[in-house]
């Protein structure tokens, strides 16, 4: 069994972004949980992301820190999400794109990384061969229109999700605070344009996440 962590800035951002392949990766077996930087359990937000993950079974928790404040973010915040990935070590992890538009998201993503390092001191893997072994694959997301700061993002992966759209929708509909009809036709749009380039219906797009430790491997072959 696969244990896949996706950790993004928003609520809603795995639905958007990687709703299909959490869901399928569920289905097959695998377990799944997505961890929002921002808002806290009790909050409306957070509580539409619990609901949300429970529609792609997945399990969910927020790490508390603000809305467009993520860039904030604090030695002890690096050591909590430490904390987080040493309990249940993952064999994947999704997070968002360095060159994303969205400082949010920016931010999530250094701060994935910082983790990550002191996961990896933590687990001895400063050492080549142990992190052939046990460092977890480590991917970035789309953006929301597939823009970065520096061009157009550009999968390495794609991972068809038609059979699995509606319920990728159905999910997304939990955020009604996010007026999720807009969301809808907007990742309508850009999953039928990367399902296009694989001859799918639906397809969502994946980049790998230049890191340490990760980029020396071979492909992992995460197809659901």
């Amino acid at each position: 069994m696969t244990r896949i962590v996706a950790i993004l800035a928003h609520p809603d951002d795995a639905e958007i972004l990687a709703g299909g392949t959490l869901y399928q990766h569920r289905q097959r077996g695998d377990s799944v949980e997505i961890c929002s930087v921002t808002y806290t359990p009790d909050s409306v937000r957070g509580q539409e992301g619990a609901a949300g993950a429970q529609r792609l079974g997945a399990d969910f928790t927020c790490l508390g820190l603000p809305d467009m404040g993520v860039s904030r973010y604090t030695p002890a915040d690096v050591e909590r999400l430490t904390a987080f990935l040493l309990a249940r070590p993952p064999d994947i992890v999704l997070t968002h794109w360095l060159e994303d538009t969205h400082p949010d998201h920016v931010a999530s993503a250094r701060l994935v990384i910082e983790a990550l390092v002191h996961y990896a001191v933590s687990h001895g893997l400063e050492d080549v061969d142990a992190s052939r072994r046990a460092f977890p694959q480590v991917w970035s997301c789309d953006t929301y229109g597939g823009l970065g700061s520096r061009g157009a993002f550009d999968p390495e992966w794609y991972i068809d999700i038609s059979v699995i759209w509606e319920q990728k929708l159905h999910a997304l509909a939990a955020h009604q605070s996010q007026t999720p009809a807009h969301w809808t036709e907007l990742i309508r749009r850009h999953n039928a344009f990367y399902g296009a380039r694989c001859n799918r219906a639906y397809a969502e797009g994946f980049r790998r996440l230049p890191l340490a430790f990760v980029n020396n491997l071979p492909a992992y072959d995460y197809l659901p």
